[in-house]
């Protein structure tokens, strides 16, 4: 699929990647994290000069596939920590959503797994802020400029 973004479109300069929550449970982090390292490698090499962001994966109240609810959590806290610092590494930003806490099931629908339509608006909110903070440290886009 990147591959026929490329062919297709203009270079862009930001990418917000959001990824892995799903595959946590049934994946090791390990593996997981190894796998986000290598797609955001690709990334890089296939849009080279891209500004990139990764959206922390959520906690969840319910984790797919699997009946440790706190080593699923460990994992999904060791490979934010982990993509951080690549992202770290090569200049990218990272978003982290820390108003969306498992403990608190009003902010998830009935299932435990996805969020509540209040708290989709409060992920997207800082997906919009992570945005906007790339945008003026990287690009300078929205700096009041002197007079």
């Amino acid at each position: 699929m990147l591959y026929a973004v490329r062919a297709r479109q203009r270079p862009r300069d930001i990418i917000v990647v959001h990824l892995g929550g799903n595959d946590l449970g049934m994946l090791k982090g390990v593996k997981l994290m190894l796998s986000a390292r290598r797609d955001l490698g690709l990334i890089l090499e296939l849009f080279p000069g891209i500004n990139m962001i990764w959206s922390d994966m959520l906690q969840c109240m319910v984790w797919r596939g699997d009946v440790s609810p706190l080593r699923v959590d460990k994992a999904r806290r060791y490979v934010n920590r982990v993509v951080a610092k690549f992202l770290g590494t090569i200049g990218g930003t990272v978003i982290s959503h820390p108003g969306i806490v498992y403990g608190a099931a009003a902010l998830f629908q009935e299932h435990g797994v996805h969020l509540s339509d209040l708290v989709a608006v409060m992920f997207l909110t800082d997906i919009k802020d992570g945005i906007r903070r790339c945008l003026e440290t990287r690009l300078g886009v929205g700096r009041r400029q002197p007079s």
